[in-house]
């Protein structure tokens, strides 16, 4: 079987330690490694700070250093996965601060440019934008795309949108809503909200929320049918297959 490995809304530099997650990615060695938007924060970018000239919260916040930042866990994740594995990069909503930003500020077109600094193509990464038809990667039965709606019931919203076993990033939760067809009759088909990869920026002020830490695995027979499971991670630890992360 196949083996993939989704994981997203790092939020970089709001990350929560990685280190057990790349010890996992090192043992397990997926033949796809899924990042699914958001992996950057792009807070120097921060539509909302900008907007509401809330300059004072981007105070030593700089897109260049957190681009950097991104690089060196990228190459962990490459050295971890090794050169075999496909690695798709999910476009986010916060990756797409960049294109809003150089629609306001159009002299800075070329300039900034996620893939280019990331230097995905050396990487050998595959991106995915945000704003497109196509904002989606497809292996076997399962879509996956950084999410759409933030509604309470975001699960059946995103499954009435996209009819397919859809799987997202985005509220930073997990969340599951399953349609099947007629009894005896099709698949079934379930949309899934992954969980974070970050801890609370400091844009939430002690706020409380409903955010929980976590990431995806699935392996797909040849038929496209698969198995998954959502990995939760608590104080920075997780357990799978008989070990403790």
């Amino acid at each position: 079987m196949k083996k993939i490995i989704a994981v997203g809304d790092l939020h970089i530099p709001y990350q929560i330690d990685l280190k057990g997650f790349i010890k996992f990615l090192r043992d397990e060695k997926p033949d796809e490694l899924i990042l699914g938007g958001d992996i950057m924060d792009v807070v120097a970018l921060s539509r909302w700070a900008l907007a509401g000239g809330k300059r004072l919260t981007l105070e030593g916040k700089r897109f260049q250093k957190e681009c950097d930042a991104t690089n060196k866990i990228l190459d962990e994740f490459r050295e971890a996965v090794g050169k075999k594995c496909k690695i798709v990069y999910l476009e986010g909503n916060h990756e797409n601060w960049c294109e809003q930003y150089i629609d306001k500020n159009p002299g800075m077109e070329g300039l900034i440019n996620i893939p280019k600094m990331l230097e995905l193509d050396k990487k050998k990464i595959e991106w995915v934008p945000y704003r497109s038809i196509k904002n989606h990667y497809k292996v076997g039965k399962l879509y996956f795309t950084h999410g759409e709606y933030t509604s309470k019931y975001h699960a059946a919203k995103m499954l009435s949108a996209w009819n397919c076993n859809i799987r997202y990033f985005h509220l930073h939760s997990h969340m599951v809503y399953t349609r099947t067809a007629k009894r005896g009759v099709g698949d079934f088909h379930k949309a899934v909200s992954i969980p974070c990869m970050c801890k609370e920026g400091d844009y939430l002020t002690g706020k409380s929320h409903n955010w929980e830490n976590g990431f995806y695995i699935a392996h797909i027979k040849p038929n496209g049918n698969f198995y998954e499971n959502i990995i939760s991670i608590i104080d920075n630890q997780f357990y799978y297959n008989g070990k403790l992360y």
